[in-house]
């Protein structure tokens, strides 16, 4: 035998595995096949998307973490003893508008977050995956 020739043993393959050979040393091996053309641009296509999805995410979650509510009013209640009611109230509603504000700041992020995610680059990934798939599946079939 030389060694551009390799001989198989096709009866001791299973039947039920049609992408198994068998090696020369009598182990069975799984057979790779290269991608098409198109199945190749859809594979990196799917990597640059899930790339822009890792990216997107990791943006997102430290804008969380390090964004400082810069509207947040300077009110020192420990050191000015007692208040009037009307002072009291009007500090009060300042604390409250501050959180407000900074509710519907973290809605907004959130609500874009998902309108990006899940109404753009989701459907775009699930598609190039199903016809990654679906083309490698049709062309062994």
């Amino acid at each position: 035998m030389s060694g551009s020739e390799v001989h198989f043993n096709i009866a001791a393959l299973p039947e039920d595995h049609p992408n198994l050979e068998l090696k020369e040393d009598n182990t069975i091996a799984p057979q790779i096949s290269v991608l098409d053309p198109k199945s190749r641009i859809g594979y990196h296509l799917a990597r640059i998307v899930l790339a822009i999805i890792s990216v997107f995410l990791i943006f997102l979650i430290l804008y969380i973490l390090f964004e400082k509510p810069n509207n947040v009013p300077k009110i020192d209640l420990a050191g000015k003893g007692n208040l009037t009611d009307s002072a009291f109230n009007r500090n009060f509603r300042l604390i409250q508008l501050a959180q407000e504000d900074n509710k519907a700041s973290r809605d907004f992020i959130v609500q874009i977050s998902q309108m990006v995610l899940l109404n753009m680059l989701l459907p775009i990934l699930t598609a190039i995956l199903g016809y990654i798939f679906g083309s490698h599946s049709e062309s062994r079939g």
